[in-house]
Formats: structure tokens, C-alpha cells, sequence
């Protein structure tokens, strides 16, 4: 490959990375997010953005691939190896925000958004993107509890009502 390509793709990489940030900070404004939330953050690889908009939060990721590499941002960061229909935490554990982007093919489908929305607490948040129609699927009434407040060019919220 030419250093052109390569700097082009780089480009195209930033830049989508700065308008997911971007997108993820007008939700945390438009939402009134609180700077110190407790985060969960399922089916998390390798992805980093949610870090650079709440960098007072509080973030528990799982994931069923190793985490080990990843950089802790505080002491109060988690990181889980396990299974997002049977995470080893209680079923009483709830967070103010769980965030779904681009979750793998296997992990749609009702069990996994019913298990993600049972994480929020009341007038908590679900932070998503449209990948496999996550999104689409929560609009669509998949599930009753939420009711969406944010829809921009890469995520979506929606608030929990019940």
C-alpha cells in the first residue's frame, strides 16, 4: 500500500472517531448524564470512545474476549471476561447508562437487549448505535420500558421509563 492510502485511511479513521465523540457528548449534554455515572459497557472489545466523553465515570465492561490489555482510565474501572446473557455480577447491580455499540451478530435478539435494559436503573440510559439494527429494535417497541430522547448521526438514546 502507498504512505498515501495510508494517510488517507488514517484520516477517514480520526475523523469518524471525533463524530462518534461527538455525537456520544451531545447525548451526555441533551440527557443531563451525570459527570460520575456508573457505566456498563457490554460486548465492549476494544472500543475506547465512551472513555473521552466520561472521563469521571465509573465504566464496567464485559466482554467474552480478554480484556486484560486494556488500560484501566481510573481505580474504579472493571473489566470482566464473561458471558452478557449470564455476567457474574447480581441481577440487583443497575447502572445509570449502558452503552451497546456495534455488538456481535450473535448477541441480537430479545434475551440480550431485555438483559441490558434490566441493567439500567429508572430514568437511566441506553446509549446505542444501529449496528444489526440494535437501535431499530428498541424504536420498534421491542421493548416497552424505554422511550428514545436522542437520535443523532451514530447513536441513539433512549431513557428508561418503568
Amino acid at each position: 500500500m502507498s504512505e498515501n492510502f495510508i494517510d488517507i485511511l488514517r484520516t477517514k479513521i480520526a475523523d469518524f472517531e471525533q463524530a462518534r465523540q461527538k455525537d456520544l457528548q451531545e447525548i451526555k449534554e441533551a440527557c443531563a448524564i451525570p459527570e460520575e455515572a456508573r457505566i456498563y459497557y457490554p460486548a465492549c472489545g476494544e472500543d475506547t470512545t465512551p472513555q473521552k466523553v466520561f472521563p469521571d465515570s465509573c465504566f464496567v465492561y464485559l466482554d467474552i474476549n480478554d480484556l486484560s490489555m486494556r488500560e484501566k482510565k481510573t481505580a474504579n474501572d472493571i473489566l470482566i471476561k464473561g458471558d452478557l446473557l449470564n455476567p457474574p455480577f447480581p441481577n440487583e447491580q443497575l447502572f445509570e447508562v449502558v452503552i451497546i455499540i456495534s455488538p456481535g451478530n450473535h448477541l441480537i435478539g430479545r434475551d440480550y437487549i431485555d438483559q441490558v435494559i434490566n441493567r439500567v436503573k429508572t430514568c437511566g440510559h441506553v446509549i446505542c448505535d444501529n449496528y444489526h439494527g440494535t437501535a431499530d429494535m428498541i424504536t420498534e417497541g421491542f421493548s416497552t420500558a424505554l422511550q428514545q430522547v436522542y437520535k443523532g448521526a451514530y447513536f441513539q438514546a433512549f431513557r428508561k421509563i418503568i
